[in-house]
């Protein structure tokens, strides 16, 4: 009788053994709605985006509608320490054909209708990566949907890439990188970008003599130099902005030689990063 009752017992650890196993196995991630797992890509570089297409068949096609890209030049080419390598600063044309194509993919094959909030572009300056930057962003604006570009270059470039006049209207934010600023990209902010409210230049150059905006309310110029080279000498940069409730102004070298049109209210920190 005993031995009876221990087999009893033993089928019934068994089967409550295997009934926390397949319980353990459930995939709570993929059931999450689709808004919280986008929420997670815009956590990841674009090619891990896209990667997250093998989990399962829930995932398959999530990365078409992610609302966050950030692409990064790193996650194609492995960056060296110190001064960039020759294979950085030429790659390989079947290496540089691989990302431009990724490029290419990830936003051309988006999810129709799906919008597309913020795109992210770090690239290495080549001749090829400026080509790439300004056709990736000519399509997100497209989406009329973009409220937050990101666009830095890195590396060393003959001449500093200019920035392309590719920016759309539902624009709000913008965080330019080591780019060139002319009087084409300063008009189509005072007439384009009509809702842009947060703008940041890093370690521009400035070629530009006027920056004017009915709706900026954070300007922040961080580094870079105001370009003179016009024939004439003339280093004026008039920042007119009457919306504007800060202003970081911390140039190379050059403070003295902006005017800034902007409500009274507006505060003002004026620094220099060469001593």
């Amino acid at each position: 009788m005993e031995p009876h009752k221990n087999r009893n017992r033993n089928r019934k650890r068994k089967k409550k053994t295997h009934g926390g196993s397949r319980s353990s196995t459930v995939d709570r991630l993929s059931a999450l709605p689709d808004c919280l797992l986008h929420l997670i890509m815009s956590r990841m570089k674009a090619r891990q985006t896209v990667q997250t297409c093998v989990l399962s068949r829930r995932w398959r096609h999530l990365w078409r509608s992610a609302p966050c890209l950030h692409l990064h030049w790193a996650e194609f080419f492995e960056p060296s320490h110190g001064l960039p390598t020759q294979e950085e600063l030429h790659p390989p044309r079947e290496q540089l054909a691989r990302f431009q194509g990724f490029g290419d993919s990830l936003l051309l094959n988006r999810e129709p209708g799906s919008a597309l909030d913020t795109l992210s572009l770090r690239l290495r300056d080549t001749h090829a990566s400026r080509m790439d930057a300004g056709r990736w962003m000519r399509h997100a604006c497209n989406l009329s949907s973009l409220r937050a570009l990101r666009y830095e270059i890195f590396g060393v470039g003959e001449s500093p890439a200019r920035m392309p006049p590719d920016l759309g209207p539902s624009l709000t934010r913008l965080h330019l990188g080591n780019l060139s600023l002319d009087e084409r990209f300063a008009g189509v902010v005072a007439s384009v970008c009509v809702a842009l409210e947060v703008m940041e230049l890093e370690v521009c150059e400035i070629a530009c003599r006027r920056l004017a905006s009915n709706s900026l309310r954070s300007l922040v110029i961080d580094g870079g130099y105001i370009d003179g080279d016009d024939g004439h000498g003339d280093y004026q940069l008039v920042i007119t902005a009457p919306r504007l409730a800060s202003l970081r102004l911390m140039l190379d070298w050059g403070n003295e030689f902006v005017t800034v049109r902007a409500s009274p209210a507006t505060v003002v920190t004026i620094g220099s990063l060469l001593f």
